[in-house]
């Protein structure tokens, strides 16, 4: 039995809630216009993020056709829409001077250009000319307008890709982690599932389905299960325990670039290490060879130094100062 309590209600203008009263909204458009006012005005907010599949939870209409009275509403800018990539957000246009309503042409004004009786020889005359044409038409506006909506379907669903699958997925992983972990056992999709699945439609890129149920646990599981659930509490824990995760991601990748990028410069280090002791290699060679010819030359030709310079370049071979030896030597030698 249906129990509403006086306390727990959605705040509308009266201004707002006369204007609504005086244009004439479709059927299907109204059930998503009430649907909008909840969301938004009901939780004391001017707009909400809500996704097509609440939508059609909400109104008990498939996801098309909510879809094309959102545009109608649209339309007659009776809501503004800001649209993302996985869920837009939906608020109401408070500037009634702005709504577009639907135009109604009353009798009054048809019979005032057109009178009675040539509407009905017209009808008469045209139904006895063609009668086919009537059903014909008929059947290809049809044929046309559901073809229309399949393929606006087919483009909804290629837009949202495996969302719902996966939204469905993790609502019966959220039912297993409300019967496993507290005394509900069947829990209501509206007042436990929904709230979560709202968190969990702007899950950072950086975190993947094992981190947010390694979350979903890590705060499911301090739950007691003689006890109720507080879902403001536990929505508030889950969010903050998905944040904390986003930020150890984040920084467990900062320390891999950081470390990948000391890495790199390890191997810099060690390439330069490498060059220079091929270069040290080389050089050394060459200075070997420069001291075995000057070496060489020395001995042959001690004759040609004073005692000051002999002592000079003997000194300079003992401490591989090739510098020294080259710049008394080669003098010698090309004089030679």
């Amino acid at each position: 039995m249906a129990n509403p309590q006086a306390d727990e209600f959605t705040r509308i203008s009266n201004e707002l809630l006369e204007r609504f009263c005086s244009i004439r909204i479709p059927g299907e458009a109204m059930q998503i216009l009430l649907v909008i006012l909840r969301k938004t005005y009901g939780y004391n907010q001017k707009s909400d993020k809500i996704s097509l599949t609440q939508f059609s939870e909400l109104t008990n209409m498939k996801s098309f056709n909510c879809s094309r009275a959102i545009k109608k509403l649209e339309n007659m800018n009776l809501i503004k829409v800001t649209r993302d990539k996985y869920i837009s957000e939906y608020s109401i246009q408070k500037d009634y001077e702005q709504w577009k309503p639907i135009t109604i042409f009353k009798d009054s004004i048809l019979f005032d250009t057109i009178k009675k009786d040539t509407i009905k020889k017209d009808t008469e005359n045209s139904i006895k000319k063609e009668p086919n044409s009537i059903t014909f038409d008929t059947e290809s506006s049809i044929t046309f307008d559901t073809n229309k909506r399949k393929k606006e379907s087919l483009k909804e669903s290629k837009e949202r890709g495996t969302s719902l699958t996966s939204q469905k997925n993790t609502s019966e992983e959220l039912k297993n982690f409300f019967q496993r972990y507290s005394k509900i056992s069947e829990p209501n999709q509206k007042t436990h599932i929904n709230p979560i699945l709202e968190i969990l439609e702007n899950i950072p890129p950086e975190l993947t389905k094992n981190d947010i149920t390694h979350c979903l646990n890590s705060v499911f599981s301090k739950l007691r299960k003689d006890k109720g659930v507080m879902m403001n509490f536990l929505v508030e824990n889950i969010r903050k325990s998905i944040s904390a995760k986003h930020e150890s991601v984040l920084l467990t990748q900062k320390q891999q670039r950081l470390k990948q990028a000391e890495l790199e410069k390890l191997e810099i280090i060690q390439t330069n290490r490498k060059q220079l002791t091929e270069e040290a290699k080389k050089y050394r060679l060459q200075n070997a060879e420069k001291i075995i010819k000057y070496s060489e030359f020395f001995s042959k030709n001690k004759h040609l130094f004073s005692t000051m310079e002999k002592y000079e370049i003997e000194s300079a071979f003992k401490n591989n100062s090739i510098m020294l030896v080259e710049n008394i030597l080669l003098s010698k030698m090309n004089s030679s």
